[in-house]
């Protein structure tokens, strides 16, 4: 039994030993540690970018807010109004800006091709044009169907209106339109791409 306990002299000197101790020198000289500071810088750099540049229209935000607030002190369901006010207020972003989109041009992966690599990288308007005409057709019946399910939700919430909101058949009614109308609208999206 001693003689399976003492180690072999014969044991190449190449064997490594891993302690499982970190120190504080592990923090910069091992690579899954880079990894996380080259994210810190990334965030870094982004923050030190948008933060001084807030959107163009973020000074709209709180006037979406008070229109959000009177639509529902108004009415028991979400009106048409506080869903375009909600909308418009999800749709600032710092990305959207014009310094916003060139970074965007300059991060993302490039596309994919079928025949020339030079596809995933640029695409002239024609032939931007030429691959989206198929579904042109189809994003154009979205927003027809978007436009008559908008006109029903606006005639449905200005009769629930009319009774000052005190019926619920009318109320049931509106609401029902109106979120017909946001389904219409986002599939509208959709197919807008």
């Amino acid at each position: 039994m001693a003689a399976d306990t003492v180690k072999s002299k014969a044991e190449p000197d190449y064997v490594v030993i891993d302690s499982g101790k970190t120190s504080l020198r592990d923090l910069y000289t091992k690579e899954d540690w880079m990894a996380v500071w080259m994210g810190f810088f990334l965030l870094i750099v982004g923050l030190l970018i948008y933060l001084p540049n807030p959107p163009e229209k973020a000074a709209e935000i709180p006037k979406y807010n008070t229109v959000m607030k009177e639509e529902a002190a108004k009415a028991p369901f979400k009106t048409i109004e506080w869903h375009n006010a909600s909308s418009s207020k999800r749709g600032i972003r710092a990305r959207d800006q014009e310094f916003g989109k060139t970074i965007q041009n300059f991060l993302s992966a490039p596309s994919g091709w079928s025949s020339n690599p030079l596809d995933a990288v640029y695409r002239s308007k024609e032939a931007a044009d030429a691959l989206s005409a198929p579904f042109k057709e189809a994003a154009d019946k979205a927003k027809a169907a978007e436009d008559t399910a908008l006109a029903a939700a606006t005639a449905a919430q200005s009769a629930a209106a009319a009774a000052s909101f005190k019926d619920p058949a009318l109320n049931s009614t509106a609401e029902k339109a109106i979120k017909g109308w946001q389904e219409a609208k986002e599939k509208a999206s959709k197919a807008k791409g």
